[in-house]
């Protein structure tokens, strides 16, 4: 999968549907261009469906001989009931079509993530929305949580610094321009194991991310924090901790403000284990 630099062209169908330009042939082709076709599609492999309303799956197509691989992630309206409980919680209320706008944003930001095919979002009843986002499956890659569990500890020292620093330099451009992500785990980091994308990091899962001028500071903390918690079950020393966060901040030496900072997100990511040993304790 190319990654395109700048704008990326879309149209947008009477059905509703907002597509990348270049796909258009092989929709069209493939009937992928109605929203109910799109909703209703059966021929797929089941990734994700960790709630009722939201279910990630996996399907190819083709035109004029070349493969597509696709992932789909379709939301479907709350239940009343949870529609009600839900906004008591001020939880996100974020379409699938909203991921759509977050990817092309990042990619207008030359940030690396997903290349989007297609998304749709349709107003139903009282209770929500249907809507649907497919992109193109980033082939030769492994998320950084498996890259953690299978080959971190089998990495040389050059390579292990190297990653470091792409990481923390993609993730200040992304607090630069203006990104927040909310769910800045390892994994959802992808990182190219194959000759063509060796090293080369992509950031997924753009679902809850927020657009502003500028990231207030709490919430850098909260992303840092996510990325912190999420390597902790893994042999990453100290001083590649100490190290991202100097690649992070660009300096040679934290400052006394920089230390404040860097223990802000640490005491964040206990704070996020600990929550999560009750939440194992209360299953």
């Amino acid at each position: 999968m190319m990654q395109p630099s700048g704008e990326v062209r879309t149209k947008t169908t009477p059905d509703g549907i907002t597509y990348v330009e270049t796909f258009e042939p092989a929709l069209k082709e493939n009937r992928l261009l109605s929203f109910d076709q799109v909703m209703a599609l059966e021929e797929t492999r089941r990734v994700k469906h960790a709630v009722p309303e939201r279910k990630t799956d996996f399907f190819s197509f083709t035109y004029q001989n070349r493969p597509y691989n696709v992932f789909i992630k379709r939301h479907f309206p709350f239940s009343p009931a949870r529609f009600i409980r839900e906004r008591i919680r001020l939880a996100s209320t974020k379409t699938a079509y909203d991921e759509f706008e977050n990817i092309l944003a990042f990619l207008r930001a030359g940030i690396p993530t997903m290349m989007p095919i297609a998304a749709g979002k349709r107003k139903c009843g009282l209770w929500g929305t249907r809507s649907f986002l497919m992109t193109e499956a980033i082939e030769g890659c492994m998320t950084l949580e498996q890259f953690a569990e299978t080959v971190w500890g089998k990495t040389g020292f050059q390579d292990k610094k190297r990653l470091i620093l792409n990481v923390a330099r993609l993730t200040r451009k992304m607090h630069d321009c203006g990104f927040n992500h909310r769910d800045y785990y390892l994994c959802h980091l992808l990182i190219g194991v194959a000759e063509r994308n060796r090293d080369e990091l992509f950031v997924m899962d753009l679902h809850r991310v927020d657009i502003r001028e500028k990231v207030p500071e709490r919430w850098i903390i909260k992303d840092l924090a996510a990325l912190y918690y999420s390597c902790l079950p893994y042999d990453i020393s100290r001083t590649n901790k100490l190290r991202f966060f100097k690649d992070y901040l660009s300096c040679g030496k934290l400052s006394v403000r920089d230390k404040d900072f860097a223990l802000k997100v640490i005491d964040k990511s206990r704070r996020m284990l600990k929550h999560a040993g009750r939440k194992k304790l209360e299953a």
